[in-house]
């Protein structure tokens, strides 16, 4: 799968509601809520002939705290 194909598989089978997919770059983070109000950001990279997914979820209240800093803990890993 590409990155993209991979982002909206991921996306579709996620049971949460994101707005844009055709935004941004394949690369950037896109962040969608479910009907509880959660949140759940994610993105998808390319290693090697394979596609990753990184995803992390937070309740609203977290959104302008840690689920802020999320992203950037997340663009960290490493497939290995």
């Amino acid at each position: 799968m590409t990155v993209t194909e991979a982002r909206d598989a991921f996306a579709q089978s996620s049971g949460y509601e994101f707005e844009d997919l055709m935004g941004g770059s394949p690369d950037d983070p896109l962040t969608g809520t479910n009907e509880k109000g959660e949140y759940l950001s994610f993105f998808v990279t390319a290693g090697g002939a394979d596609s990753y997914a990184v995803s992390w979820r937070y309740p609203a209240e977290a959104a302008e705290g840690f689920g802020a800093r999320l992203p950037t803990i997340a663009e960290t890993f490493l497939a290995s």
